[in-house]
C-alpha cells in the first residue's frame, strides 16, 4: 500500500468530499479521467495528489494499470479565523477552513486459478473416490431402480 498526503488545502472539507466520494475504489486510469473533466475546484489539487501517489507506487514497483484508490480520507485541517466588523461595535467571525487529504493506493494482485478436481492426482483412497464420483457426472441410482 502506498500513500500520499496533502495538508492544509485552502478549501472546505465539505467541498472536497463531493469530489472524493466519486473517486473511492476507482482504478488509477478512470480516477484520472474523472478528475480531468470534473468541474469542481477541488478536482485540480486531487489530480496532483493522485499523480504524486502514482509516482510513489511506481517506485514501489506497482504497475499503472493495476493500481486503484483503496482509501481516500478527507479531514479538517487548521482553521484560519478572520472577522468582519459590523455596526454597534460588533464582530462577525469568518472561518477560513482548510482540508487534510490522505490517499492510499494499492495494486491488484493476480489470483491464481485453482486446479480442477480431475487434474489432481493423489494416492489417497479418498481422493480416488472423489475423482471416481466426478467422472459419473451426477448419475445416482436410488434403491436399485
Amino acid at each position: 500500500m502506498v500513500s500520499a498526503k496533502l495538508n492544509n488545502l485552502r478549501m472546505s472539507p465539505r467541498k472536497v468530499m463531493l469530489v472524493a466520494r466519486v473517486l473511492r475504489n476507482q482504478n488509477y486510469i478512470s480516477a484520472k479521467r474523472i478528475l480531468k473533466f470534473a468541474e469542481k475546484k477541488a478536482a485540480g489539487p486531487l489530480l496532483k495528489l493522485l499523480e504524486s501517489a502514482k509516482t510513489n507506487a511506481k517506485t514501489k514497483g506497482l504497475k499503472e494499470e493495476t493500481i486503484y484508490i483503496k482509501e481516500l480520507l478527507i479531514g479538517p485541517g487548521t482553521t484560519l479565523k478572520r472577522g468582519r466588523f459590523v455596526s454597534r461595535g460588533g464582530h462577525h467571525k469568518i472561518m477560513k477552513r482548510t482540508t487534510n487529504v490522505t490517499m492510499k493506493l494499492e495494486g491488484l494482485v493476480e489470483v491464481e486459478t485453482k486446479p480442477k478436481l480431475k487434474d489432481i492426482e493423489s494416492s489417497d483412497s479418498e481422493s480416488k473416490k472423489v475423482l471416481s464420483l466426478s467422472s459419473k457426472k451426477g448419475k445416482v441410482k436410488k434403491n436399485g431402480k
